[in-house]
């Protein structure tokens, strides 16, 4: 039987954090937290900061086979849950690779009408918003990491600058 893990996958929009998030809660039988999934309510309506914060909390502490949780939200959760996490995995993808995933993705989305967290779909207009969120968080993203693995020793950051990489770290676990 394999212990619990705790698991925190983060990266910006295309850079395959729900895919690797998924390849790892099947090879460790835990449970599922998309961050996205929990926050955002019917018709793009933020959850309230304190209610989400609590939501994912109670997820954690209920899963019995720990968690990986896909996403960040730092501005809300803070540091909730580093206290918990074994690793916190880093994928730290250029928007030259990450922004084609996000304009094809959006695209399939919008033409299929592809439903997102409850009753959410993808638009026109906020496709081109998180076109425009890829560009301008990466840089603030890749400081705001070197700061959190410097400023906790011991407290383990892997950061992936590709998907192979993760993936040949996820098949030698």
């Amino acid at each position: 039987m394999k212990r619990p893990v705790h698991i925190q996958v983060i990266g910006g929009p295309g850079s395959g954090k729900s895919r690797l998030a998924t390849k790892l809660v099947d090879s460790f039988d835990a449970t599922y937290i998309e961050l996205d999934a929990h926050f955002w309510k019917p018709n793009w309506e933020p959850s309230e900061e304190e209610d989400f914060k609590r939501r994912v909390t109670d997820l954690a502490k209920s899963a019995q086979n720990g968690w990986v949780i896909d996403g960040s939200y730092t501005g809300i959760l803070g540091d909730t849950l580093h206290d918990q996490l074994d690793c916190l995995v880093y994928l730290q993808i250029s928007p030259v690779v990450s922004l084609p995933r996000v304009i094809k993705r959006s695209f399939r989305r919008i033409i299929k009408r592809e439903m997102l967290w409850g009753t959410n779909r993808e638009s026109v207009k906020g496709a081109i918003e998180l076109c425009k969120w890829v560009v301008k968080t990466h840089s603030a993203r890749v400081k705001r990491i070197k700061e959190l693995k410097d400023s906790k020793p011991g407290f383990e950051v892997l950061i992936f600058r590709s998907n192979r990489a993760a993936n040949k770290w996820l098949g030698s676990l």
